[in-house]
């Protein structure tokens, strides 16, 4: 009798962990960020410059900027860009088109004409 209390404990444990590990598994991957992409954002100084679409087709993001937008950052990591950092990419008629891994989450600053940096943009592929 004490054996097949122990197995049902030992079983119950089983699916309660499986349960658990099965809905983190889920959660983390399902992309949240396709509902809802933050394509402006605030910035620490006023630029004269601004993200106006994003938008991803065969491993490429292509950016459409508007105002003075001169160049733009893309890294995967959160750290700020310098003036002289190497992601900086030229802008040509309001538009950039960049190489991205799908499944990654990026972040993308603006330089406008005056070397001033905006705020990040998030973006997950």
């Amino acid at each position: 009798m004490k054996s097949a209390k122990f197995t049902s404990y030992i079983l119950v444990l089983g699916v309660i962990v499986f349960g658990i590990l099965s809905y983190v598994a889920v959660y983390n991957i399902l992309d949240k960020s396709k509902f809802s992409k933050p394509f402006f954002s605030k910035t620490k100084m006023e630029i004269d410059a601004s993200i106006v679409h994003m938008e991803e087709s065969n491993d490429k993001l292509a950016i459409t900027t508007s105002g003075n937008a001169s160049q733009v950052c893309i890294k995967t990591t959160k750290t700020n860009p310098t003036v002289q950092s190497l992601c900086w990419v030229s802008v040509k008629n309001n538009e950039v088109v960049v190489p991205i891994y799908l499944g990654k989450t990026y972040y993308i600053w603006l330089k406008d004409g005056n070397n001033r940096i905006g705020e990040y943009v998030k973006y997950s592929s």
